[in-house]
C-alpha cells in the first residue's frame, strides 16, 4: 500500500486542538474523526475529541498485520473506556453519553484488502463515494437551516437559531443507545457494543486508488486539489453552512473552516 498524497487541517490552524487524526504505516491506513463535544469536560484539556483521536492513534500504531475489523474497532473502543478508568470517570460516561470522548474512523487493511468504516467518514472507491450519514445529523442540519433562514427573513439575527441549542442537547441520548429506535446512532466512544455498524467493503484483487476523508470536505473527489477547490467554492459561497453546503456548524470568525479536515489518497 502507497500514499499517494495527504493533507490533514485544523479548522483553527492549531494543530494541538486538532481533533482530525491520519495514519499510515503501509499496513494500515485510516482517517480519525474525533467528536466535538456538546459540553465543557471536566478535565479542561484536551477536548474529548483529541483524547478520542489519540486513543485511536495508539491503538493503530501497534495493530498486529493480520488484525480483523473487530479486533481494531475492539480495541479502539476499549482504548476509550480504559481512559475513563484511569481518570475515575466511568459511571459518568455510562450515564451521561454528552461527557464521553468520541470518534468516526475510515480504516484501510493492506492484508485483509478491505475498508471499515464507521460513522460519517467517506471513502472513495472506484469513483463511488461511500459514506453513512446520521439520521439525527440530517434532522439537525434541516432544522438549522430552518432556522437561520427564519432569522434571515425576519431580521433576527441569531434569535431562532438559539432554539436549536437545547434540541442538540438531546442528541447524545440516542448515541450507543439500545433503546432507541429511529435515531440510534453509533460512535467509538468506550460504548460501542454493536459491531454491525462497521461498514466493511472488499477491494478488488487488482491494485485500485482508494481515497479517505473524514467529513470536513463536504465534496470529495478523486484528487485533494479538486477536493480543496470545491471546499474554497463552499465556504465562499456559504460560510454558514447552511444552504448549498448544510452543517450542524458555521465557520466562526477567524477560523480556516466549518471542521477539521483530513484526506488520504492510497494506492493499494
Amino acid at each position: 500500500m502507497e500514499m499517494i498524497e495527504s493533507i490533514l487541517v485544523p479548522k483553527t490552524g492549531n494543530e494541538i486542538l486538532c481533533e482530525d487524526g491520519l495514519f499510515f504505516d503501509g499496513r494500515f491506513a485510516a482517517v480519525i474523526d474525533g467528536c466535538s463535544a456538546s459540553k465543557t469536560p471536566k478535565w479542561g484539556a484536551p477536548s474529548p475529541g483529541v483524547v478520542a483521536k489519540n486513543c485511536c492513534l495508539r491503538v493503530l500504531s501497534s495493530l498486529p498485520t493480520e488484525a480483523t475489523m473487530h479486533m481494531a474497532f475492539s480495541l479502539m473502543d476499549k482504548a476509550i473506556h480504559d481512559w475513563y478508568v484511569i481518570h475515575d470517570m466511568v459511571n459518568e460516561a455510562n450515564e451521561d453519553a454528552s461527557l464521553r470522548c468520541g470518534a468516526y474512523v475510515a480504516i484501510v487493511s493492506a492484508y485483509h484488502r478491505q475498508v471499515w468504516v464507521l460513522g460519517d467518514c467517506q471513502v472513495l472507491v472506484d469513483s463511488i463515494l461511500h459514506t453513512a450519514r446520521k439520521d439525527v445529523d440530517v434532522l439537525m442540519e434541516t432544522l438549522r437551516a430552518f432556522l437561520l433562514e427564519a432569522d434571515e427573513l425576519r431580521q433576527t439575527e441569531g434569535e431562532a437559531v438559539r432554539l436549536l441549542e437545547p434540541i442538540m442537547q438531546l442528541q447524545p441520548l440516542f448515541q450507543n443507545n439500545n433503546q432507541a429506535k429511529a435515531f440510534w446512532y453509533p460512535a467509538l466512544d468506550g460504548f460501542l457494543t454493536d459491531m454491525g455498524a462497521v461498514k466493511v467493503f472488499q477491494l478488488s484483487i487488482d491494485p485500485v486508488e482508494v481515497v479517505l476523508a473524514t467529513d470536513g470536505y463536504p465534496v470529495v473527489t478523486g484528487t485533494l486539489k479538486e477536493s480543496e477547490r470545491l471546499l474554497a467554492k463552499l465556504l465562499e459561497s456559504d460560510p454558514l453552512c447552511f444552504r448549498e453546503n448544510r452543517a450542524t456548524k458555521g465557520v466562526t470568525p477567524g477560523n480556516l473552516s466549518y471542521d477539521d479536515r483530513t484526506y488520504l489518497r492510497l494506492f493499494v
